[in-house]
């Protein structure tokens, strides 16, 4: 940590507890993913649903393959919201690391006889 961000959290510690309050579900909404990761997506779902799709015309099962046809669409949403829940998922884990990192470099600057004696 810097002396610049050192001396904001003991002139203005409650700036540190303010966050911006947002549920889950719209962190998951407002979550945005590049092109490759919907690529990604696509051809994750273009795979699973292609293998039915074989299968359903090697069966003669014309319902199912106009079933799985329709269901198509709804299958790629899903894999783009689990997408989006694994990278929101992953930032809270970087938070909380990061808040670890931070949590032991204020730890240090209270125990360390010398910490903050360059404050001054």
């Amino acid at each position: 940590m810097d002396r610049e961000s050192l001396l904001k959290m003991i002139n203005n510690p409650e700036s540190i507890l303010k966050a911006d309050k947002k549920t889950l579900k719209q962190r998951i909404e407002q979550q945005r993913l590049t092109a490759d990761e919907y690529a990604e997506a696509a051809i994750d779902t273009g795979k699973s649903k292609g293998r039915e799709f074989v299968v359903d015309i090697l069966n003669g099962s014309l319902g199912s393959l106009i079933f799985d046809v329709i269901e198509t669409g709804d299958e790629l949403g899903q894999n783009i919201s689990d997408m989006k829940k694994s990278l929101v998922v992953a930032s809270y884990v970087q938070k909380s690391d990061d808040h670890d990192k931070a949590l032991q470099c204020i730890v240090d600057l209270i125990t360390d006889p010398y910490g903050l004696t360059w404050l001054l």
